[in-house]
């Protein structure tokens, strides 16, 4: 019997890793050249270990630090809300715990945490027993009126599941409503948290 060979190259095994990386890079880029674009662009963190999950990439503008999660996928597929923030990969913690310790860590005003996704919202869920209650619409609302106090997301249809996220993130109450009530929703779905510090006025962009 002939023994296998091993016909792979030196380095070809790190050069596949780094291809399941490529999107990731390419998302990173596209975010620092923006803010180039813009002269904008403070510095730039990898691997920063006050991000928390956060740490793929951390950039630092005019009075804000923005960490970013990528997660993209070769074939994009739908996904919930409810159990992306939390379900079992209990994504809202992570998420809070990676804005927690970005703003006790970095001197800028505003500390803010993306979650970059290229899955789609599906409109196959109920987060309430409504019409059109699915994840999609939510995330619909979210991004147009990301600027609503935490009273007034609670005077909405969506108040069971804002109450569901306070709970679970586990924050006082005025940190939770910072925290979610300067989230926006950026184009790609892009999911993102800020949150002002004391005495600074969150974003409303």
């Amino acid at each position: 019997m002939r023994e296998s060979t091993n016909t792979m190259t030196s380095g070809e095994g790190e050069r596949n890793a780094q291809r399941g990386f490529v999107q990731q890079y390419q998302s990173g880029a596209a975010a620092i050249y923006a803010a180039l674009d813009k002269d904008q662009l403070n510095w730039v963190g990898l691997a920063d270990r006050s991000a928390g999950i956060a740490d793929d990439l951390v950039l630092g503008l005019p009075g804000k630090a923005v960490g970013h999660q990528f997660k993209t996928s070769t074939f994009p597929k739908a996904f919930q809300i409810e159990a992306l923030l939390l379900g079992a990969e209990g994504m809202l913690l992570k998420l809070v715990t990676a804005w927690t310790s970005l703003r006790q860590s970095h001197g800028e005003a505003l500390t803010e945490v993306r979650f970059v996704t290229n899955d789609i919202p599906t409109t196959n869920d109920h987060l309430l027993s409504d019409k059109d209650d699915h994840s999609a619409a939510f995330l619909r609302e979210f991004e147009l009126y990301h600027s609503r106090t935490l009273s007034e997301w609670k005077a909405t249809r969506w108040q069971p599941f804002i109450d569901k996220l306070a709970a679970a993130s586990k924050l006082p109450v005025a940190d939770f409503e910072t925290f979610l009530c300067s989230g926006q929703l950026i184009p790609d779905t892009t999911l993102s948290f800020s949150s002002a510090r004391a005495g600074a006025s969150p974003p409303l962009n």
